[in-house]
């Protein structure tokens, strides 16, 4: 069965992609995000048409740890003057770690493979699929990578805007970055505790600074904390091709259901909402709007994703945006 088709049309220039944004500024933000994805809807029967692919509370700070599992870390720093949150020009590196990789394979058994990739690994069995990705070798040999649906520079970056905030902007701000943090750690519980914890650090700096401990130095803590928390969560990752993951870069990665049956490839839930939560942060947070590299031409609209594969081209997948932004 085949499981990918190039779709024989020139790739969109830039001018073209960045033309074509259809995101909205106003989007209602749901009181919780719990996302269940179904198995059943993940593995229909694969669709030629889904697979085509383009060518081209105040009081004392919470004091929590978390494990070192993440893949990667940006750590941010306080200013020479102790008062601003400021990022680090360092990216010190960390290799993927056995609780990440785990949950990686884990989710790919659980809510079924959404791409060929993930295919692959799914059709080695799960003890077989595990041990190759510990290895490395399946991925470099795959052309594949670990992708973040939401990128870790851009979670810096959202972090520390919010902890730069005055007490009154952050109060205003803090519903929408609790949501967006649910939806980043929503397949593991403990952690988004944890997260919601350290967000309300953030929130409460200025209120629980004391003569040794300034309010950007609380943000600093939590926001690093909450980086590495974000990054060891299986909820912000997906298998994708490499090339196009790098391609994509700081920008969002969603997560498609390319063999849905349906012409378009649908958004998985949690690709939903991560960019309806980042939509909401920015509409009340002063942040600039972050799209997906789009596309538009006589066949339909285009996202580019990792999860389409590199055919030809980087991987784009046709998206119904009559049904969301994404």
């Amino acid at each position: 069965m085949q499981l990918q088709q190039q779709k024989t049309r020139s790739t969109p220039d830039a001018k073209t992609a960045a033309a074509n944004n259809h995101s909205s500024a106003g989007i209602a933000l749901p009181a919780v995000s719990t996302f269940q994805f179904s198995r059943e809807g993940a593995m229909a029967p694969v669709s030629a048409a889904a697979v085509q692919m383009k060518a081209a509370a105040s009081g004392t700070v919470v004091q929590l740890q978390v494990n070192n599992t993440v893949a990667q870390r940006y750590p941010v720093e306080v200013d020479s003057g102790n008062t601003f949150v400021v990022t680090t020009t360092g990216r010190p590196s960390k290799r993927t770690t056995k609780p990440v990789q785990e949950a990686i394979i884990d989710d790919i058994f659980t809510y079924g493979a959404m791409n060929a990739h993930e295919k692959k690994l799914e059709a080695l069995g799960k003890t077989k699929a595990l041990s190759e990705l510990r290895s490395n070798n399946w991925l470099s040999t795959n052309n594949c990578a670990i992708c973040h649906k939401n990128s870790i520079d851009d979670v810096e970056n959202t972090l520390v805007n919010f902890g730069n905030k005055s007490a009154t902007v952050k109060a205003s701000m803090y519903a929408s970055m609790e949501n967006w943090i649910k939806i980043l750690t929503t397949r593991d519980i403990s952690a988004q505790v944890m997260g919601i914890a350290f967000l309300k650090n953030i929130r409460d700096s200025a209120a629980n600074a004391t003569a040794t401990k300034s309010s950007a130095e609380i943000c600093v803590d939590a926001i690093n904390n909450l980086i590495e928390l974000i990054d060891a969560s299986s909820s912000n990752y997906y298998i994708g091709d490499a090339g196009t993951n790098s391609s994509i870069q700081s920008k969002p990665d969603p997560h498609y259901n390319n063999f849905a049956t349906t012409t378009e490839a649908p958004p998985t839930p949690i690709s939903t909402g991560l960019y309806d939560a980042r939509v909401g942060i920015e509409s009340v947070g002063g942040l600039g709007h972050l799209s997906p590299v789009r596309a538009t031409d006589s066949t339909g609209d285009w996202v580019k994703n990792s999860g389409a594969g590199d055919v030809g081209g980087h991987g784009w997948s046709v998206v119904d945006l009559t049904k969301g932004a994404i």
